[in-house]
């Protein structure tokens, strides 16, 4: 699009990645694995009882994964100066969240309760979801808690957020609401 623009400008003479057209492809947008709408509740259900198989706190993560739609790097690096339980509010800082913008996530009635269950079973640290020693929880306790579940390799982290994406869509919600959720911001269109 620049040499277009400076052909058109009689800034050059021609274009000089014309032969280049097709030879580079846009990657395909990956789909995340995800359980079915019919399956969802089980593993709600599973996820529910994980402490019956592994540790509390990695359950209660995942139900907070499964009830805030947020970006897992966003949940794993959660602090407890970004929630706010009165208004039943979660701020997270642009500085730190996945979209690079400042992104508020309501907080259901069960996300309150969990997080409240977490403070008390937590570290003291500024961490919501801490792991050992006190730094934060990291990912792969999650994708391992999923594997222990049975849902390893049909359900990703990622796949929170595009089962979420999809329930709300075949419940009508429109896709701009959803997107802010979700923090999906629209992306800035590239100049011709």
């Amino acid at each position: 699009h620049v040499f277009r623009h400076g052909m058109t400008t009689g800034r050059c003479d021609e274009d000089p990645t014309r032969a280049l057209r097709g030879a580079l492809t846009a990657r395909a947008a990956v789909q995340h694995a995800s359980v079915g709408a019919d399956e969802f509740p089980a593993l709600l259900l599973a996820i529910a009882r994980y402490d019956r198989v592994g540790e509390r706190t990695t359950g209660l993560a995942l139900q907070l994964l499964a009830l805030t739609f947020v970006p897992v790097a966003d949940l794993l690096g959660a602090t407890w100066g970004e929630i706010d339980d009165r208004a039943a509010l979660w701020i997270i800082p642009a500085s730190r969240a996945a979209a690079h913008q400042a992104h508020a996530v309501p907080l259901s009635r069960q996300s309150v309760r969990i997080l409240s269950e977490l403070r008390d079973l937590g570290t003291g640290g500024p961490h919501v979801l801490a792991g050992r020693f006190g730094a934060p929880m990291v990912h792969n306790t999650l994708l391992f808690a999923l594997r222990r579940l049975g849902y390893g390799g049909r359900m990703t982290l990622a796949g929170f957020r595009t089962r979420a994406g999809a329930l709300l869509a075949a419940e009508g919600f429109p896709a701009d609401l959803v997107a802010v959720q979700m923090a999906r911001h629209p992306r800035k269109a590239a100049p011709d």
